[in-house]
């Protein structure tokens, strides 16, 4: 079995981006390409990227953990943030303290940058790793809302080959033009309330790396992305009827474009989840993880939506 000291850890660069690209093939079983990488690793947010650190074995990479920059928000008051994802080890290669070491790097690296605190969202398999291995605290869940429409899926047929799912989503695109709202911020946290990420236009600028777009729905500004299903990343609230209202106007949208089921994901913390919850069910989604380094935020009121995942 190799030791951790037969392994050689380098920072994410742009002339290693390309290392990505198989460490996803083997673990996760995606292709992605090295301009998707780059976009989304190098996209500078507060003049930061490049945050990740390989593992690597006999020359070539073995491990991952990377992280995307956030410009938190409480109050009046804002902070720099990482998201950790993109987490991934060989299989012949776990167990062996990669996990580990590869964060005691980010971890230095974050520091280097002036990150305040670390956050992410945390799945069956990556909780336990963070809570009780990295000492990571984790007071509430996401609330996962899976909405039925009565619709001939063809975006699901569509996303069977990647060339004609690239046709359907132009072609969706298309069908919701006249609803489409530019530079529209986006916004259902409290930010007076509880701390949540700055959805500013530099913001929406940083996620253009994935099809999600902004679109009016019964006069409600709605962040979606239309892959795998209607998905919700955050909408507007102004109060229970008009949330109720807009969900109505979202599920005529799906049959329009042939999506089966619109999938709304918020905190337990956050205003729609009170007022979805008395008519649609939800279930436990992923824990809500973070570290703090030296934040003056009260993170345990980290309020989150489904657009706030790194792959919305």
């Amino acid at each position: 079995m190799a030791a951790i000291d037969t392994y050689q850890f380098t920072q994410l660069s742009k002339e290693n981006v390309h290392y990505l690209i198989p460490l996803f093939q083997r673990v996760f079983g995606i292709t992605l390409t090295r301009d998707h990488l780059m976009t989304k690793y190098f996209s500078t947010l507060e003049g930061v990227s490049s945050l990740g650190y390989f593992a690597l074995f006999e020359g070539s990479p073995v491990a991952f953990f990377g992280g995307f920059p956030s410009v938190i928000a409480y109050q009046e008051k804002v902070e720099l943030a990482v998201q950790c994802g993109d987490v991934m080890t060989l299989e012949e290669h776990r167990g062996k303290g990669l996990f580990g070491e590869l964060y005691k790097h980010v971890f230095a690296l974050f520091q280097e940058k002036g990150v305040r605190f670390m956050w992410a969202f945390l799945n069956q398999d990556s909780e336990y790793a963070f809570t009780k291995k990295l000492n990571w605290k984790g007071e509430k869940r996401m609330k996962c809302f899976t909405i039925p429409v009565a619709a001939f899926p063809t975006e699901k047929l569509f996303r069977r080959t990647k060339v004609f799912e690239k046709y359907n989503q132009q072609w969706i695109r298309k069908k919701l033009s006249d609803r489409m709202l530019e530079n529209k911020q986006v916004q259902s946290v409290d930010l007076a309330e509880n701390v949540g990420v700055c959805r500013n236009k530099a913001y929406f600028d940083f996620k253009n790396y994935t099809p999600n777009f902004c679109i009016d729905v019964e006069g409600t500004a709605v962040w979606i992305k239309p892959l795998g299903g209607l998905l919700v990343g955050d909408m507007e609230v102004i109060s229970q009827e008009q949330v109720l209202k807009t969900v109505d106007g979202l599920k005529r949208i799906a049959q329009k474009v042939g999506i089966d089921k619109i999938i709304l994901q918020v905190s337990e913390e956050n205003k729609l989840y009170h007022y979805l919850s008395p008519k649609y069910p939800s279930i436990d989604s992923w824990l809500i993880g973070y570290k703090n380094i030296n934040s003056d935020f009260p993170l345990e009121t980290l309020d989150l939506t489904y657009g706030d995942l790194d792959t919305f």
